[in-house]
């Protein structure tokens, strides 16, 4: 997080700087600007955190509709405070909180964004996030911050209200189509350049246009301070001059920059009590108190004495600051737990923690108690090896090194089970090598050509079913039987392509889906889109395509997964409610046995990976999304039941994290891919007794 918040924090820095200076013309003291920019880094993200745990599964209107309602009440409440102890009682010093606390805000969240990436971001990623995303935070808390400083010079409680609720819903509404512009119409490059660049031209009208109205206001109130005989003619000249500190030291006063400032401030005081109403009794009292502090300091320094000391307004300080690190504190403790229940944190096994490369991991899932990950690993996406990782009954696990995968080229792996051990295909090129293992040791290898009729190279496919092992390559046109003891190559075939005519990518025909159950062979067309699964039969060859969801012509293929005596299938098509899950169930032959029907809403869209495991009267799935993994049981059976959620872990930064599903023996078996910042993966197993389950 460090690194990142360096990343982000020089173009903020400057605005800060510059605010800082503006507000200190101004006649204050900066001192709130600090104070509105720890709540709007500290305290308002943390916040946000804490709506963002509880509302895990973010639909796909979240960003546009919560996120902006949520962030711009965050850092509104600030002003909650600075009305009650009557520090913001004019437009002016609300907007420079209302931008101070807007800009702090977009320095964490960028921070936060950049960390998550784990990578230095593109050059126009980086511009949008630190001109364009950073302007609109200040604005939008700078106009209710505007809004709250008139609210001392309401005549009316009707008005009052009236005014924080237009500016907060303003805000909001500026929010949500910045959102909306940046995820929808992102792809509109002149949109994209517009809003920074306008966004800048506001913020400064508004900045310019409040700092010279105020310095105006405040020189008329210095030289009403002499009319009254509070300070010389002389000094009040020097006062309202461009270089007010060189005039005040020609005049012969003391201390020049100390009575400059003094006499700003209590300009500012006089000049923001005469504009309150006769209603607002306790901060009239506050600021009257406080003229009176400053117009004593004025006259002492003038004198030549020290200034006496503000120990009200010093306790005032110390109380918001205390009241904010508290705050701060709690809401971040609050926003980072973790959602993951502890039962499933005990049972859950970290394989590797701080892997440079994805590990991509692929499981396989022995008896109860042994499970296989491969995976891969390595200091660069260019010098990657491949492991193979047993993990026993308890927490113990060994892994053994694949070898190194060839630089530039991709990495095609599977496996599968096999009596009590394991097999693995790699293929780089037109070479498929097959190895068998046993716990963490190689027992049987086999090297085989297997060309594709294409040139790019494709997955090789291995799949098991009581006790019969099939070897797929060429985009599942030829596979071939393996035997065990030796591992060998056995009879070839040559399938059918039920798919002629299907229009199809080369990459979509690369991840063709593959089941194999006694003698048929299970395939998907278009898994990225609109899927189509047909069955081969292996000793006739005969090819027939399924219909799984009648009406549903438009649905992906996500998942295959057989259980005892059949075949799940796991599809999904956008909704009304975001994306919808559908199961359809087929017996071990193909045969239709009961057509798709709805399992799962996903309100944040389509998952990037989801992985199904059936297990008798259940099925369970895991998928990832923009934050979490997440783990779901859902009843199969006539009786029904009630589907359960559970979290597992944080997401990688995008969201895409590989999600593995496995069921033997009334345990289940989930493998994934997650993120530790900075730049770091980390690869868990979670192992756990299905009747053991939270």
């Amino acid at each position: 997080m460090g690194a990142s918040l360096v990343i982000a924090a020089p173009p903020l820095i400057v605005l800060l700087l510059v605010l800082w200076w503006l507000d200190r013309a101004g006649g204050r003291s900066g001192w709130l600007v600090l104070l509105s920019v720890a709540w709007g880094g500290l305290g308002a993200t943390g916040l946000v955190m804490l709506t963002a745990a509880i509302w895990l599964e973010q639909p796909s209107w979240y960003p546009v509709l919560v996120s902006p309602v949520a962030e711009e009440l965050s850092k509104a409440l600030i002003f909650v405070a600075l009305v009650w102890f009557g520090l913001v009682p004019s437009v002016p010093a609300g907007l420079a909180c209302g931008l101070a606390c807007g800009l702090g805000f977009a320095l964490w969240e960028n921070a936060a964004y950049f960390d998550r990436l784990g990578s230095m971001p593109p050059a126009w990623l980086y511009m949008t996030r630190t001109t364009g995303t950073a302007l609109l935070h200040a604005m939008t808390t700078g106009l209710v911050g505007a809004a709250a400083g008139a609210w001392g010079s309401g005549r009316t409680v009707r008005g009052r209200v009236i005014g924080v609720v237009v500016a907060l819903g303003s805000a909001c509404l500026v929010h949500g189509s910045w959102n909306y512009v940046c995820l929808v119409l992102s792809d509109t490059s002149a949109v994209r350049r517009a809003l920074p660049a306008g966004g800048v031209a506001l913020l400064l009208v508004l900045v310019v246009w409040s700092v010279v109205k105020e310095r105006a206001h405040l020189k008329h109130e210095v030289l009403a301070l002499w009319r009254d005989g509070v300070i010389p003619e002389d000094v009040a000249r020097a006062l309202v001059r461009r270089w007010p500190v060189r005039g005040l030291r020609r005049a012969g006063v003391h201390d020049p920059a100390a009575v400059s400032r003094s006499v700003w401030r209590l300009a500012t005081a006089r000049r923001q009590l005469a504009g309150l109403s006769d209603r607002s009794h306790r901060v009239r009292a506050l600021l009257a108190r406080a003229v009176d502090r400053w117009q004593r300091s004025v006259h002492a320094l003038l004198d030549g004495a020290p200034a006496p000391a503000g120990r009200r307004i010093a306790a005032t300080h110390v109380a918001l600051a205390s009241g904010l690190a508290l705050v701060v504190g709690g809401l971040h403790v609050l926003g980072s737990a973790s959602p993951v229940p502890a039962a499933l944190a005990r049972r859950t096994v970290v394989v590797v923690d701080g892997a440079v490369v994805r590990p991509e991991p692929l499981l396989s899932v022995v008896n109860e108690d042994d499970a296989y990950l491969l995976w891969q690993r390595g200091p660069s996406i260019e010098r990657r090896e491949q492991l193979l990782t047993w993990i026993g009954p308890g927490q113990e696990q060994r892994a053994l090194a694949l070898g190194p995968i060839p630089p530039g080229s991709d990495d095609w792996f599977d496996m599968t089970t096999l009596g009590r051990g394991v097999l693995v295909a790699t293929r780089h090129g037109a070479r498929m090598q097959v190895r068998s293992f046993a716990r963490d040791e190689q027992i049987d290898e086999l090297s085989f050509d297997a060309p594709e009729r294409d040139a790019e190279p494709c997955w090789p496919w291995l799949a098991s079913d009581r006790g019969r092992t099939l070897a797929g390559w060429d985009r599942l046109r030829r596979v071939a039987w393996l035997t065990s003891e030796p591992l060998a190559l056995g009879a070839r075939l040559d399938l059918p392509d039920p798919f002629r005519g299907v229009d199809e990518t080369p990459d979509q025909a690369c991840v063709r889906g593959f089941l194999f159950t006694d003698h048929t062979v299970y395939q998907v067309a278009r898994p990225l889109r609109a899927s189509r699964l047909a069955a081969i039969d292996l000793e006739t060859l005969n090819e027939r395509a399924i219909d799984l969801c009648p009406g549903e012509p438009d649905l992906r293929v996500h998942s295959l997964d057989k259980d005892r005596d059949e075949v799940l299938v796991l599809l999904g098509g956008r909704s009304d409610a975001g994306y919808r899950l559908f199961l359809a169930r087929l017996d071990r032959s193909g045969n239709l046995r009961e057509p798709c029907r709805p399992i799962r809403d996903m309100p944040a869209g389509e998952p990037s990976v989801v992985a199904l495991a059936g297990a008798g009267e259940t099925a369970f799935l895991a998928w990832a999304t923009g934050s979490h993994i997440f783990l779901a049981r859902i009843p199969l059976g006539p009786a029904g039941g009630r589907s359960r959620r559970w979290v597992l872990d944080r997401a990688p930064p995008d969201g895409t994290g590989v999600v593995r599903v496995g069921v033997t023996e009334g345990r289940l078996y989930v493998a994934w891919e997650g993120f530790s910042p900075p730049s770091a993966w980390s690869l868990k197993l979670l192992r756990t007794e299905i009747d053991d389950l939270p």
